[in-house]
């Protein structure tokens, strides 16, 4: 085998790497979203929007990885083994130092290299229906949790609980994303990539009261409210703020309307 063929092979390899992380973090937000579903509205089980919109997408990874490593199931266990095709023109011109030029997003409100939340997004930010933060574990695999999250005017916060995996990755990797939208609107939705610049103890049990409260829609307290008192006792919250470094706002509602 040669050279090339080997680093077409380690390519595929990479790409099946991809698809089964994307394959980890669908099972583990979905079951997230559908947790909070039923706690929030048992009634109207609206995680069934983002799981096939996302099931749709997870698909066409799959289809795009299996159709190029020679595999027609994902174990491989019944492929027949055949050349390795021909570089790709995309694969060829990085081979030669050329850039591919990016697709466009569809949708797109924000300024590509924007630092702040848009206007039409604060929404969005400000104890959204549905927030999805995830961190770097210790093995360099993302970590993605359901959470609670607000805007102070100039950092994301989001509350957790001492000890938490997330709570640990943050504070040995602060560089975070958080993806926010509401299901209502499946096709408008904003993402933040940032790094945490504070994590702390001092009034994190107050913040994590008007959290609740704002979700709840009425004056409640975390503890003993949302979930049981007893609670109190052996869980210490820890507020986290984010500060931005890049975001993303979509709104494909409005397409032919935004550049």
């Amino acid at each position: 085998m040669n050279e090339q063929q080997m680093s077409q092979v380690r390519r595929r390899v990479h790409r099946l790497r991809e698809f089964y992380v994307h394959v980890a973090i669908y099972v583990v937000v979905i079951g997230g979203l559908a947790i909070l579903n039923w706690i929030v509205s048992p009634t109207f089980w609206w995680v069934a929007f983002p799981a096939i919109g996302w099931g749709i997408g997870l698909a066409a990874h799959a289809t795009s990885v299996f159709s190029t490593t020679g595999c027609s199931d994902p174990s491989g266990r019944n492929a027949r083994p055949r050349s390795l095709p021909s570089a790709s023109s995309d694969e060829l011109r990085r081979d030669r130092g050329v850039r591919a030029e990016p697709m466009p997003t569809i949708g797109l409100v924000s300024d590509p290299a924007a630092k702040e939340v848009p206007d039409s997004h604060l929404d969005l930010v400000e104890c959204p229906p549905v927030a999805a933060l995830s961190t770097i574990t210790r093995d360099g695999y993302p970590q993605t949790s359901v959470v609670w999250c607000d805007f102070d005017g100039e950092c994301v916060r989001v509350n957790t609980m001492g000890g938490f995996a997330k709570e640990r990755n943050m504070r040995r990797n602060p560089r975070v994303t958080l993806l926010c939208y509401d299901p209502r609107q499946p096709l408008r939705y904003l993402e933040v990539r940032g790094k945490v610049v504070d994590m702390t103890e001092e009034g994190a049990r107050e913040h994590l009261d008007r959290l609740a409260s704002k979700y709840a829609g009425r004056p409640i307290r975390y503890f003993g409210d949302a979930i049981p008192a007893r609670f109190v006792e052996t869980e210490i919250p820890v507020l986290c703020r984010i500060a931005m470094t890049h975001v993303v706002a979509v709104d494909a509602t409005r397409v032919g309307e935004v550049r």
